[in-house]
């Protein structure tokens, strides 16, 4: 249970296991009180976010995954907003994993692997063709390479950019001069791409 330094009861001796939901948030800390395969999320007060249910929450999921929880269930997973206090993404998916980029998420749909921003919007339906992709904070475009370890360009809706036919591809943004650069506030650099073909 949950006891003040006072000995007030603030949640009784009912439950099997009491966790934080997310140890990197101290200020904001979530609780998760478990009792009989049954969970229930709170406030760092112990206040009720959630009514004790089949969700199982999953904090060590997702890296940096803002207001947000990753929940189970049956071995399928979703999303849960603090802020809203509900679900926002059902859990559907085979699996979450990795760096949340650009509020976009790679996740397992069916055996295929997808991309669904924090919504649950399915952004790309499928992206089990590339053997690795690479998403960055910086970045508006998805650097793809494929099983053949070729390297191309994919904007966020799965369009092509630059075809996946490189054996390498450097990002390189090029600025006119250094106070561009330094003080780029409203100014872009042009963005290149160094690329290689047979030793080309």
């Amino acid at each position: 249970g949950l006891i003040t330094e006072n000995n007030d009861i603030i949640k009784p001796l009912i439950y099997d296991d009491i966790t934080s939901a997310d140890d990197s948030d101290y200020e904001n800390i979530r609780l998760v009180f478990t009792k009989d395969q049954q969970q229930q999320l709170t406030n760092k007060f112990a206040h009720p976010l959630t009514e004790l249910s089949d969700y199982r929450f999953i904090s060590d999921k997702l890296d940096n995954l803002e207001e947000m929880t990753v929940i189970e269930k049956d071995g399928k997973y979703g999303l849960f907003s603090y802020k809203e206090k509900k679900v926002t993404v059902p859990p559907k998916y085979e699996d979450m994993s990795g760096h949340v980029y650009n509020n976009t998420i790679l996740a397992q749909l069916v055996g295929k692997t997808v991309l669904i921003d924090t919504s649950g919007k399915l952004l790309i339906k499928d992206l089990s063709q590339y053997a690795y992709t690479d998403r960055s904070e910086s970045n508006d475009k998805i650097e793809v390479t494929t099983k053949d370890d070729k390297h191309g360009l994919i904007d966020y809706a799965g369009k092509t950019i630059i075809e996946p036919i490189y054996d390498s591809l450097e990002k390189e943004v090029i600025y006119n001069n250094l106070v561009d650069l330094y003080e780029s506030d409203n100014r872009k650099g042009v963005t290149y791409y160094f690329t290689e073909k047979s030793d080309k």
